[in-house]
């Protein structure tokens, strides 16, 4: 690949500290940098109109018992993921005042207006056993942990009002969980860091800059044009560059790193201007990782893998009524998120979510299929009015997903670089909680967090079973879905001939991946079992690339503990 080495000319601005994406993650990060350090430079790299942002596509729940599952107290790292997000569970109310207060009018008030607490969790008529396996969790945490929390009656549940065969089998109301719209979020992050002096600078980074000036991407010409698995850097060399170059003066660090590559030093922008900085925290969602890899040894960090999620906003009309006022949602089920409808300010609007198709590369906009199965279900199970909703607008937006499913937080051996992504579906909630230590982190007062410890980037994935219960986990989840979705049998075959088809295909592909390695369902469904859902011609190889780089490179796995046979979190397993 050839390598571009930034003149002094280039370099546009300097500054302390550079966060790639203009995210919740990213926006966050710089907010808590700039209060923690009202002297430092701080500029924040991002589209205004923001792509497929993760964020913007949000609805957004404030959940932390609503996304217990099953396998929360399996593995030391879903357990550091939980107390996480119950810390920002109990840091959200404040953090919205902070918000509130540092934007000022009118995105303040906007912010205090859209936070609505309360949520209901339905245990739907259609689930199956993953939902309602997930539903006692998530009940027995929250009776563990002391949460509020009661089960209710259906009838008694505002804007409850599902097809009479699909009506809940049971109803947990969590009373300090809720939702704040993520919108109202994003402008008040992006006023109070306006008014903390932070930069915003509109664009798109194409690649980081490297001591000595070398901006080094990937796409063969020191650009980043998309995420996936790779096993290379970018699918070529990283260039050397000279030692001489100008991008990176003015005390910015140079310091050797891994591999030969110097530690990252600022960004190029797709205009090919350059920002220099002493430190880059990449919160750049989906596109994080294609970022790093140019400046890491092969395999070094679990690849991102692209979450695309559709939501609508939509007005009620008046015949219909206002519907709910609290968020409804289903547990999270087979392969998926949970259906969730969230009430907006204004009375009447409403959001609804979400799908999740995953990929190794990433999409451009909202599959047909699950779209239809999206608005279908939200219908039939949680309010058939919604049926005759007015849409006000799609959204679609990329969740940033390891492939092992679990975020990447902090640094790594490259100086200068911190990695703040890869949070799945948990990034929103739990900003309140990540950003104070990401932003200690960058600068330079913390060299690591006990709660962030099991998400350094630079491991292998994480496994929280077996190959063997995981090829079981998966035909679990497969029949579940197929059940959710309408397949129904002969009333005198079993679903044994579904089990088998699902088992053999999953078989089949950690045999052709030929390492050791556990998948989780959501990731095997679309791509493996579901081929015509990705664009991406041979999937198979490319995670088997991977892997074989990060077994090189870290050395052969630790086989993962049999799954338990109860899975319910315990008092004592959940990290308080």
């Amino acid at each position: 690949m050839e390598s571009r080495t930034a003149d002094v000319a280039d370099v546009a601005e300097v500054a302390d500290v550079v966060v790639v994406g203009n995210g919740v993650m990213g926006l966050s990060v710089a907010l808590e940098i700039a209060r923690q350090s009202p002297d430092s430079r701080v500029s924040v790299v991002g589209p205004p109109q923001r792509p497929m942002s993760a964020t913007y596509a949000a609805g957004a729940m404030l959940n932390c018992f609503g996304e217990v599952t099953r396998y929360t107290s399996r593995h030391p790292a879903t357990r550091a993921r939980f107390a996480l997000a119950r810390e920002a569970l109990d840091a959200w109310p404040g953090w919205i005042e902070m918000l509130a207060e540092l934007a000022g009018p009118p995105a303040g008030p906007a912010l205090r207006a859209s936070h609505l607490p309360g949520t209901f969790v339905l245990l739907s008529g259609r689930s199956g056993a993953v939902a309602a396996d997930n539903f006692e969790a998530m009940r027995a945490a929250a009776e563990q942990h002391g949460e509020p929390h009661e089960l209710v009656d259906a009838r008694d549940v505002e804007g409850l009002a599902p097809r009479s065969d699909a009506r809940p089998l049971r109803v947990l109301h969590l009373r300090r969980e809720g939702s704040v719209d993520a919108r109202a979020v994003l402008a008040a992050l992006e006023a109070a860091t306006a008014r903390l002096g932070v930069r915003h600078v509109a664009g798109s980074v194409r690649s980081l800059l490297t001591g000595g000036g070398v901006a080094v991407g990937a796409d063969g010409g020191g650009g980043v044009r998309g995420v996936g698995v790779s096993g290379v850097r970018g699918g070529g060399a990283s260039g050397a560059g000279g030692e001489g170059g100008a991008g990176c003066e003015g005390g910015v660090r140079g310091a050797s790193g891994v591999g030969g590559v110097r530690g990252v030093c600022g960004v190029q922008l797709d205009d090919g201007s350059t920002l220099a900085a002493d430190t880059v925290v990449l919160a750049a969602g989906a596109a994080s990782t294609a970022l790093a890899e140019p400046v890491l040894p092969p395999g070094a960090v679990p690849p991102m893998l692209s979450g695309t999620g559709v939501s609508l906003l939509v007005t009620r009309t008046a015949a219909s009524g206002p519907g709910a006022r609290h968020v409804l949602r289903t547990p999270n089920r087979a392969a998926t998120c949970g259906l969730h409808v969230v009430p907006m300010t204004e009375p009447g609007d409403q959001y609804i979510g979400a799908t999740n198709l995953i990929t190794t590369q990433p999409v451009t906009g909202a599959e047909l299929g699950s779209t239809h199965a999206l608005m279908r279900q939200v219908c039939e199970q949680v309010d058939h009015d919604l049926a005759f909703a007015r849409v006000q607008r799609w959204m679609a937006g990329a969740r940033p997903i390891p492939v092992d499913c679990f975020p990447l937080l902090g640094r790594c051996s490259v100086p200068g670089l911190i990695f703040a992504t890869g949070t799945y579906r948990d990034g929103f909630h739990c900003s309140p909680a990540l950003a104070p230590r990401l932003a200690s982190m960058a600068l330079g007062a913390s060299d690591g967090d006990p709660r962030l410890a099991a998400f350094v980037p630079e491991r292998l994935p994480i496994a929280l079973m077996s190959p063997h219960d995981a090829v079981t986990d998966t035909v679990n989840h497969a029949l579940d879905t197929m059940g959710e979705q309408g397949v129904q049998l002969p009333f005198w075959v079993d679903s044994t001939p579904l089990d088998e088809w699902v088992r053999l295909r999953t078989e089949r592909l950690y045999e052709e991946l030929g390492a050791s390695v556990t998948l989780a369902p959501e990731i095997i469904y679309p791509q493996f079992l579901a081929p015509k859902s990705t664009d991406d011609p041979d999937p198979v190889d490319r995670l088997r690339t991977y892997l074989r780089a990060a077994h090189a490179h870290h050395g052969a796995p630790t086989p993962a503990p049999a799954a338990p046979s109860d899975a319910t979190p315990s008092a004592d397993s959940l990290v308080r």
